[in-house]
């Protein structure tokens, strides 16, 4: 037996754990949801045949600019980061493909693929804290849009304050940036193996277009739930389903041994009809249905960099 072999055996036994907690996870939300359609299955079976598909087309290419905008905003940080100036083109490329890896094998595996293809410019920790960051500080903005969002569907006047408080202190995140310099430096100290080198000098404010980037995405989000629901609920009652499926899919990512949460987020959304009074059935078709249009609308946006930057480079 080498050195190695214990690390080695750990690391193995991780990963085998890490697996089965995920069939298990992913096993005990289908059976939840299945257990929750009991009664209801012959209207899911007859929504299912109703489904207007160029509704769900719609909506995929309404949430593309979305993800655009995070692709954006992420090589911002990573720039800030690092002190380098990017390849925009590319590294958003890059970005979008790695979204769209997270998928199936997983997180991990898309921090991998992007770290690797963007190692000639930015060290992979840099890009390892840039996405903790930019999924620390958008769950800190979707938790004040969400629920901002269903205390104003049960009319509370808290709604508001909570939904701009969030705004703003977003902003004032982006404008204090000492508290990113400390992230940083606990990345450094926790993650030495990354070897990730600080920026020289003071990190530099993002500026008040970054949190304006950030509200975007929820345009394009609610935008796609609006088209998705046309003529099956009210704008409204679209936005609060919209926000409901926000706020599951911040739960789920409790579940992070889960790829992209699924079965979990969908059983989450399903687990609480009363907030959105609605049938199981019903809430499990609009779960699909978000899961297919987000999916899609992330693949629509990686192919369009890459065939864009393939013919700029043909060029």
């Amino acid at each position: 037996m080498t050195a190695d072999s214990p690390s080695i055996l750990k690391a193995g036994i991780w990963r085998y754990a890490r697996v089965a907690a995920a069939c298990i996870l992913i096993a005990s939300a289908l059976v939840f949801i299945c257990y929750s359609m009991r009664s209801q299955l012959p209207l899911f079976t007859r929504a299912m045949r109703d489904i207007e598909w160029w509704k769900v087309a719609a909506a995929v290419l309404a949430a593309v600019p979305m993800y655009l905008v995070k692709a954006i905003y992420h090589i911002r940080l990573l720039e800030r980061f690092s002190g380098v100036k990017m390849a925009r083109g590319k590294a958003v490329t890059v970005y979008l493909q790695a979204q769209v890896v997270r998928y199936l094998p997983g997180k991990v595996w898309g921090l991998l693929y992007q770290s690797g293809r963007m190692a000639a410019a930015i060290q992979p920790g840099v890009v390892v804290a840039a996405n903790l960051w930019q999924m620390l500080i958008t769950n800190v903005l979707a938790l004040g849009v969400v629920g901002g969002l269903l205390l104003w569907g049960n009319h509370s006047p808290g709604w508001l304050l909570l939904a701009v408080g969030s705004i703003v202190l977003v902003e004032l995140l982006h404008r204090w940036p000492i508290v990113e310099s400390f992230g940083l430096g606990l990345v450094v100290r926790i993650f030495p193996k990354l070897g990730v080198t600080l920026p020289q000098g003071r990190l530099l404010p993002m500026r008040w277009t970054g949190t304006a980037m950030l509200c975007a995405e929820w345009i394009f989000f609610f935008l796609a739930f609006m088209i998705l629901l046309n003529g099956k609920q009210t704008v409204a009652d679209a936005i609060i389903l919209g926000a409901w499926y926000g706020g599951a899919s911040i739960v789920a990512l409790a579940a992070f041994v889960v790829p992209a949460g699924i079965a979990v987020r969908e059983a989450i959304f399903v687990a609480a009809p009363s907030v959105v009074d609605l049938d199981a059935a019903y809430l499990m078709l609009v779960a699909a249905l978000a899961r297919v249009v987000f999916f899609g609308a992330e693949i629509v946006a990686a192919l369009a960099a890459t065939f864009f930057g393939a013919f700029r480079r043909h060029e």
